[in-house]
């Protein structure tokens, strides 16, 4: 199943690349940048935030460290370990539009109030999705967040198609 997947979105975006006209062509894969930690201390953020809190809850004795292998972990652990899966969910199809949209030249006012409309979402999203467990406003909050991506994935698809009709 996931070949299938992993061949239906190939296919898709070789559709969409076509027809927004991109050609992906990579330079200086050979020589990766040696530098960048500015760049990569945020995204290890979260994944401190997890660890840290996995080590006090096994350092307070809630939790032995073979539990986190068995999924066992203390609610509120496993709340921000949630939120941190979550993250590799809906905003990497974000940071794909964006990244298109950028590389088209194609952003638009709209495009811009709809990725601040997401981030703002995700803020909100997480805060819920780690001090409460409230899940219906939870479902909420993402709505917020589905909203950005949608006007976002709207825009890409009609530049898409447009390339195609041309």
């Amino acid at each position: 199943m996931g070949d299938l997947v992993y061949r239906c979105v190939i296919a898709a975006s070789r559709a969409v690349f076509r027809g927004l006209g991109l050609r992906v062509e990579l330079r200086g894969e050979e020589h990766p940048p040696t530098t960048g930690g500015a760049v990569i201390a945020p995204m290890t953020g979260k994944v401190m935030r997890v660890l840290v809190k996995r080590g006090q809850a096994v350092r307070s004795g809630e939790v032995e460290y073979g539990s986190f292998a068995r999924g066992e972990e203390p609610h509120h652990v496993a709340r921000i370990t949630r939120n941190l899966a979550n993250q590799f969910e809906l905003p990497v199809v974000f940071y794909a539009l964006v990244v298109l949209l950028v590389a088209t030249n194609k952003v638009s006012t709209v495009d811009i109030v709809a990725a601040w409309v997401f981030v703002a979402g995700r803020v909100v999203h997480t805060l819920v999705q780690t001090l409460t467990d409230n899940v219906p406003l939870r479902g909420q909050v993402f709505l917020i967040n589905f909203a950005g991506v949608a006007v976002l994935v709207g825009h890409v698809a009609l530049l898409a198609l447009d390339g195609l009709w041309r």
